[in-house]
């Protein structure tokens, strides 16, 4: 197994409850992300170390081979698709145009920081049986360190189990991809290597479910990557991508690509203005709603809980108004 890649458990989804909150009551931790933590993933990965034979750049060649240093994968691997099988369908993720930035460490793998991954309730994920319905859903958040820390991307992993437990009720199967935006240890700029990743990524997904759609919820600058990889995909997959959710979208500091959005799938664009710091915006345009959120409420400190407060940038995604009117625009929009 590559152990310092990868977390694979099985069992149930352990789904986050429902966190209802009226003003001044306190609120629980939103910190039980069942699996879409690291622990409980399918697949979990620092992207560089996935350059097993340490030519610096990312490939199928990579699969198979022995562990950046020195370990051996012992005929195991990286299920990225959560079919079950370790194969070639695997090996196409990492057919992708990334190079590993000179001067990488192979030897400091194990301690790096995860910045991508794959959940699944079941194994396989997706099956595309007959009369089969399936959403993958990508939620890159937007100030991601490392994964294994539950307070990373805890908002996004909040919503995404939420929407998870609404699909499922409605027979859906469903596969998660959760990222931040920045990709370390990569050859190019920090954004613009995740922009890259995610977009290889979930193009291989629907490559290989064609029974499958994707809603993509970016917050802050993870809003940004939703964007362009849906803006990349768009036109050989628009009629797939269920919808794009654009929450507080924060350009400030970003390094990638910030003039690239979609121009024909549908985008929730939700901004507030209670943050004089950091405050999203209203977009105009054909495919895009616009969601004004300032008077929703959320816990004043976030995942670690507190009183309501007036949503700000950083509490906006653990606001429970916002993430129902979410779920209500992707339900709306089911086949």
């Amino acid at each position: 197994m590559f152990a310092h890649k990868l977390a694979i458990v099985t069992g149930a989804l352990a789904i986050a409850g429902a966190l209802m909150m009226g003003c001044g009551e306190s609120a629980e931790k939103q910190l039980d992300h069942g699996n879409l933590s690291v622990d409980e993933a399918v697949a979990a990965v620092h992207v560089p170390c996935l350059d097993s034979n340490q030519d610096l750049a990312l490939s199928a060649e990579d699969f198979g081979q022995p562990l950046a240093g020195g370990a051996e994968s012992d005929g195991d691997g990286i299920d990225f698709n959560a079919d079950g099988t370790v194969d070639d369908a695997d090996a196409a993720f990492l057919d992708v145009d990334l190079q590993v930035a000179p001067g990488s460490d192979p030897a400091a793998c194990g301690d790096a920081p995860l910045e991508y991954l794959v959940a699944s309730d079941t194994v396989p994920a997706i099956t595309c049986d007959d009369g089969a319905r399936a959403i993958v859903i990508v939620g890159v958040a937007g100030g991601v360190v490392d994964l294994r820390n539950a307070e990373n991307a805890a908002g996004v992993r909040w919503m995404t189990n939420a929407l998870i437990d609404e699909l499922d009720e409605r027979d859906y199967q469903t596969l998660a991809l959760i990222a931040g935006p920045g990709l370390p240890g990569i050859d190019a700029q920090l954004n613009s290597g995740m922009e890259t990743w995610i977009a290889h990524s979930l193009q291989t997904v629907l490559d290989q479910y064609p029974c499958a759609q994707a809603v993509l919820l970016g917050h802050s600058h993870g809003a940004i990557t939703t964007d362009v990889v849906a803006s990349r995909l768009e036109e050989a997959y628009g009629n797939r991508i269920l919808l794009v959710v654009s929450n507080d979208r924060i350009e400030g500091l970003y390094m990638g690509d910030t003039q690239s959005r979609p121009q024909s799938v549908p985008v929730f664009n939700i901004f507030e203005t209670n943050d004089s710091d950091a405050t999203g915006a209203s977009f105009d345009a054909p495919n895009v709603e616009n969601w004004d959120a300032s008077g929703e409420q959320a816990p004043e400190h976030g995942e670690d809980g507190g009183a309501s407060k007036p949503v700000n940038h950083t509490t906006i995604d653990n606001s429970a108004g916002v993430r129902d009117r979410i779920i209500d625009e992707v339900v709306e929009r089911l086949p």
